[in-house]
């Protein structure tokens, strides 16, 4: 650039700034002499602070024009003074790389060289490519695509029974023989896997056949029909043989899941990203690695670095402990019944039904799959090889030993830190620690306070997002603050000291028989680092509990409750509800209370303790105080060292010192979008595959916030529906513009495909029913858990009487609750909304409400046993005067209306009115305070008063202790819940789900669609018997059930939702392309001669059989009603085709209309395709093994249409028994 700075920034507005924009959306990277220094106070030598320089006024207009390029050597050394031009008199810092920043993760080195014979010294800058130079063996792994040849499985099945059978008798010979024949079984994998695709050779060879007889059929050969069938099926078997055919693999998983959530659909839909390639890292000198080998040792050093055994004080650990064992203990026959060494088979059948699918194996490539398939004959032998483990104390070789892969995480890529390590373990380790997982998990609640919410049966991640979003209003609402420490470890997991987990675990009595069997596994940990598939020697890990382990989650929690047992002997916490709230935890995430910013020393002494004992480090770095409530002004910036802020975000929600800031909505938007653009672009996907795809991925994070902070604003929740009708309904991604029929409404998208929906999301229904699950929540759950005291604290404080969470069930939506004049706070206006949207809860309890003494604690208000005819909505709002004075309860009223009674003069009453009534005002006449006695009392029914009475005379006479409002509440809650017709049976509050609250949400859309769909497709389906919307409905859910690819059920659910873009539906007035009727769906589906081929066909072969003396009816397709002799799957299977077959030959003849001319006959090439699709969509469901077993003894041979040949054991298609005549 010029010396002269006016030139300077000519030349970056003239030169630079342009051609910074013509590279728009690619990576810059520009190195030269730019002849100003950014930062003259750090660039320069000798420049006085504070004294104007001309390199400023550049520096601003080049910040101005690129701010798009960033200084790297200033990214990646902030305060270090360097100068690449020296001469006699001056030294600064002319000559620089500028790069755009997502380049900067890609440079590993920035350097100035200290020496040079000119007066500039070289800048060097070295990048790192996004491949690694070389890609190492890496590891031998199972291959298993013989699953797909029954025959190969048998084989498998063979060879493991013959091995398992030849096993030694001696246990501890067997834990020799172990890993040999895990060596064995991966070779014979790979010699199954490679007979399968020479099958390949085969479904080639009937493809060609197969693509030969249809272009016969075309040209007007009907008899080449029956030919298709049988080479439809041998191309469909032979492909489902073939691992190679990748399609039909995906088409078979596809099929095995119903398009649903899975492994195979996951794969999919993962973004594509180049996350496991290292190109190079930096070593503990420095130097740049780029050997596969080296860096593998580098990442399995760094990484045995962090679990280096910590240095613990034994006097902080004695101190933990014996708060500890003051605790909480584990019950002696619950401890010898965790550390029993027999495992049994059917402890290992439920690690392997639980076991997560889809995880990579360890260094032993057998995964989770293999031995779940052989599960049979393995899991008797997997418990003989943990029943030997447990008695001997030995473990097989390498049985332990972990495989460390990396994934990068951001900053820079030659860093090791900057990626995230996963340790591959072993599938039969996995297996073992899942046994024991299992058998620790139910004994935790015993042992684990209430205020950890992780891994523990019943607990969840909200529970501890409730109590910070409530707490903050509670507090204001005593004027009282509090600070919140959102706590950091330092590689939580890695660094716990494991002597001390092991002292912890016997604290809290888990008993000899499995703390051995931790020691056991946590004895000598090693693992090998694998980079690119280069592969390091084993490093030792001697601290932390090893992540990719069932087990280490549980671990953990041992120690993060030893951390709360210190807080609460340390004094650390807050008074909340009557108790000592001391901190909120979620594993390791944990959120320390404190009074206020001058407990932080005394927090941070017992962190220190803390830290000695189990080698657990708080990173300041990455540690905040929040406070919470009435918080003062002036707060400092940093308190020992710790941040004290105004937000901060946990649990994946952002808390905030006021109210709680809102979810980033248009961020969590672009990743729905994102996502299910990628969901559009799958092919051979379904409408249905298409709603369950965007009900499942995606939108995890946006259902998340939406559950915690309250539904999307509206623009962002009509934003989402009307891109999930776009892409269920039309196949399209959110982004593409290009017009497409909308054949569906967003609504009908929504609910199961057995009720008439297509799979999608009610995103508003569900997102409120996740808020009622909540408000039942704080109904049911016990008072000790902490965000329920602290949520019915508050709750007690929005109102000046005694209000109950049962009140939430009755009390209108979005008014405040009776005798308070301010609306709920957010969290809990937002359970008390969600709870409203449900349906009217009644008693639905089978035996009849027994009254008794505990009526003289029941409450008056918000109670949904005081609704009558008079009073439907309940008393609440009509004696709300009564509620504002502060009477609550119906033994309270009768203990007023002694008082009064007792009273009758003015100065006697005006006691009563300051001591029972609270001096309201409405209450000063006496007059009017019995008028209102007689009226609330003949307002409540009679039985309950008079028990209340009966109770109260039994409290006067000494033989009754008083009842609580715990007591009556205990008794109706759990009578209470819906009769819905959208349940099949009562609902109690306790059962209640996501589910449930969805489905009763949206029963009015499906009363909407048995309107709008079903009433006139019966009646369009068989006008002289119109099916009822209920029969149609029925119909929908006996063919979902029909198990088969769900695109050749779409076109059924389209004709009955008249979803299918015909003429009469895009509202055009133009016949069918066949030159007959206005195309609507009945032509299409019915009167069309393409359609009727199809009809004949069927009808043919059913005569052929004698089994339709009548002409076959648009009801018996359109209905599935099978014609008599017909096997009524087989025929819900014949329906599904021929719609099916219609659609495909009504879609053929509008695309061969488009074609350039000469245009060949449409009707007869159309009606062939139809029939010939017809037939082999039969061919395809019996090839794929679809039809059930039950059939067999249903489909003798002479069976239409598909029959059971009991000579080889298979279903076969009928062929034709006679080709229709040529057209």
């Amino acid at each position: 650039m010029p010396n002269d700075s006016t030139q300077q920034r000519q030349f970056i507005a003239a030169q630079l700034a342009p051609l910074a924009a013509a590279a728009a959306g690619r990576q810059l990277l520009w190195g030269g002499d730019f002849n100003f220094a950014p930062q003259p106070h750090l660039d320069r030598l000798g420049h006085v602070a504070g004294v104007p320089h001309a390199d400023v006024g550049t520096a601003q207009r080049w910040r101005h024009a690129l701010p798009g390029l960033v200084d790297v050597y200033r990214v990646r050394h902030p305060g270090r003074r360097v100068f690449t031009y020296v001469n006699p008199h001056s030294a600064s810092r002319l000559d620089r790389f500028y790069s755009s920043p997502a380049l900067l993760p890609h440079i590993a080195v920035c350097s100035v060289r200290d020496r040079c014979l000119s007066d500039h010294r070289p800048v060097s800058l070295t990048l790192v490519g996004l491949l690694p130079s070389g890609v190492g063996p890496g590891l031998r792994r199972a291959r298993l695509g013989f699953f797909s040849s029954p025959a190969l499985l048998l084989q498998m099945a063979a060879w493991l029974t013959a091995q398992l059978a030849a096993a030694p008798a001696d246990d501890l010979a067997f834990l020799l023989w172990w890993p040999p024949f895990k060596r064995r079984w991966l070779s014979k994998c790979g010699e199954l896997h490679a007979a399968s695709r020479l099958m390949a050779q085969g479904a080639e060879a009937a493809g060609d056949q197969l693509a030969g007889l249809h272009v016969a059929l075309d040209g007007g050969d009907d008899a080449v029909l029956p030919a298709i069938i049988a080479a439809r099926q041998r191309f469909v078997e032979a492909s489902a043989a073939s691992e190679a055919e990748a399609a039909t693999r995906r088409r078979q998983e596809w099929l095995h899941a119903g398009e649903r959530p899975s492994k195979a659909l996951a794969r999919r839909l993962r973004s594509k990203r180049l996350a496991g390639a290292v190109p190079a890292l930096r070593s503990a000198g420095g130097d740049l690695l780029t050997s596969g080998t080296a860096c593998a040792q580098r990442v399995a050093r760094v990484f045995a670095e962090v679990s280096a055994r910590p240095a613990t004080a034994p006097a902080a650990q004695q101190e933990v402990l014996q708060h500890l064992a003051a605790g909480r203990h584990l019950a002696g026959e619950q401890a010898d019944a965790l550390g029993v060494p027999a495992v049994a088979a059917p402890e290992v059948l439920r690690a392997l039904r639980t076991a997560p699918p889809g995880r990579s194996p360890g260094h032993d490539g057998l995964p989770a799959e293999l031995y779940r398939k052989f599960q049979g004959l393995l899991a008797p032998m997997l418990a003989r090889l943990f029943t030997a483990v447990a008695e001997l104390g030995i473990l097989p070789a390498r049985f332990h030993e972990g495989l460390i892969t990396v994934i990068y995480k951001s900053g820079d890529r030659s860093e090791p830190t900057n990626y995230r390590p996963i340790t591959l373990l072993c599938t039969d380790y996995r297996l073992f620690t899942k046994v024991l997982a299992l058998r620790l998990n139910p004994c935790l609640d015993s042992i684990i306070d209430r205020e950890q919410a992780a891994f523990v049966p019943g607990r969840h991640i909200g529970e501890n997002i409730m109590a910070l979003q409530c707490l903050p209003h509670l507090l204001r609402g005593t004027a009282a603050s509090a600070v919140v420490v959102f706590c950091d470890f330092r590689k939580a997991y890695d660094t716990i000291d494991r002597e001390f987990l092991f002292s912890a675990m016997d604290a809290l009595g888990v008993g000899a028989g499995f703390l051995s069997l931790t020691r056991l596994l946590l004895a000598d940990t090693r693992s090998r680092a694998m980079v690119n598939g280069f592969t390091s020697t084993p490093a030792a890990f001697l601290a932390g509990v090893r992540q990719g382990c069932p087990l280490a989650p549980l671990l953990y929690l041992f120690i993060a409750q030893a951390l709360l047992q210190l807080l609460k002997a340390r004094g650390i916490g807050i008074p909340v509800a009557g108790q000592q709230l001391t901190a909120l935890q979620y594993a390791d995430d944990a959120q320390a209370l404190l009074p206020s910013l001058d407990a932080v020393p005394s927090f941070l002494a017992a962190m220190d303790t803390f830290g000695a004992a189990t080698g657990q480090r708080l990173n300041p770095a990455k540690t905040s105080l929040l406070p919470i409530g009435d918080v003062p002004a002036g707060l400092p910036a940093v308190v020992h060292g710790l941040r004290v802020v105004s937000q901060a975000t946990s649990l994946g929600v952002t808390f905030g010192a006021a109210a709680d800031p809102a979810a980033r909505w248009p961020a969590l938007m672009d990743g729905v979008g994102c996502c299910f653009a990628r969901i559009a672009s799958l092919p051979r996907f379904s409408a249905f595959g298409r709603g369950f795809a965007t009900a499942a991925y995606g939108v995890s994070k946006l259902l998340y916030h939406a559950e915690f902070t309250g539904h999307p604003p509206e623009q962002h929740m009509a934003e989402l529906m009307r891109v999930t009708a776009k892409v269920v309904d039309r196949g399209q991604a959110p982004g593409d513009a290009t017009r497409k029929f909308a054949g569906l409404a967003g609504w009908a998208l929504a609910g199961r495909p057995s009720d008439g929906g297509f799979g999608a999301l009610p995103w508003r229904e569900h997102i409120t029913s996740r808020h009622a699950w909540w408000g039942l929540q704080l109904l049911l759950a016990p008072a000790a858990v902490p965000w329920v005291a602290v949520a019915r604290a508050l709750l007690r404080r929005c109102a000046d009487t005694a209000v109950h969470p049962m009140g939430l069930l009755l009390w209108p939506a979005g008014q405040p609750p009776p005798g308070s004049i301010a609306q709920l706070p957010p969290p809990l206006r937002r359970l008390h909304a969600g709870l409203r949207s449900l349906p009217p809860v009644a008693d639905v309890a089978e035996l009849p409400l027994v009254l008794g003494p505990w009526c003289w604690a029941a409450p008056l208000w918000g109670n949904l046993y005081f609704c009558s005819p008079n009073f439907p909505t309940g008393i609440d709002h009509d004696f709300i005067d009564f509620s504002a004075a502060g009477v609550t309860s119906l033994g309270q009223l009768l203990h007023l209306e002694q008082a009064v009674a007792a009273a009758p003069g003015g100065a006697a009453y005006a006691v009563v009115w300051t001591t029972m009534l609270g001096r309201y005002a409405a209450f000063a006449s006496r007059f009017y305070a019995v008028e209102r006695l007689a009226a609330l009392l003949a307002a409540l029914p009679p039985a309950w008063v008079h028990a209340a009475r009966a109770a109260a005379a039994e409290l006067a006479a000494g033989l009754l202790q008083p009842p609580a409002l715990e007591d009556a509440l205990a008794l109706l809650l759990p009578r209470l819940g819906w009769a819905h017709p959208a349940l099949p049976t009562p609902l109690l509050l306790s059962s209640f789900t996501v589910r449930h609250g969805t489905s009763l949400l949206t029963s009015p859309t499906a009363t909407r669609r048995a309107a709008q769909y079903f009433t006139p497709f019966g009646l369009l389906a068989d006008a002289a018997a119109p099916a009822p919307a209920a029969d149609v409905q029925a119909v929908l859910a006996r063919l979902w059930r029909v198990r088969w690819e769900n695109c050749h059920k779409e076109p059924f659910w389209r004709l009955v939702c008249d979803a299918v873009p015909t003429a009469s539906r895009l509202h055009m007035d133009q016949p069918c392309q066949c030159g007959g009727a206005p195309a609507d769906r009945r032509h299409h589906f019915w009167t069309c001669p393409v359609a009727r081929g199809v009809v004949d066909s069927i009808a043919g072969e059913l005569t052929a059989r004698q089994l339709l003396p009548a002409p076959l009816a648009a009801a018996h397709i359109w209905l599935a009603a099978a014609p008599a002799g017909v096997h009524g799957g087989v025929w819900d299977v014949v329906s599904l085709a021929a719609v099916a077959a219609m659609d495909h030959g009504r879609r053929r003849m509008y695309a061969m209309s488009l074609a350039p001319p000469p245009v060949p006959p449409l009707v007869p090439v159309c009606l062939r395709s139809a029939r010939a699709r017809f037939w082999t969509l039969l061919t395809d469901f019996v090839a794929l093994r679809c039809a059930p077993a039950s059939w067999q003894a249903h489909l003798p041979p002479g069976h239409p249409f598909i029959y059971f040949d009991a000579a080889v054991a298979t279903f076969k298609v009928a062929l034709p028994a006679a080709a229709a005549p040529p057209l």
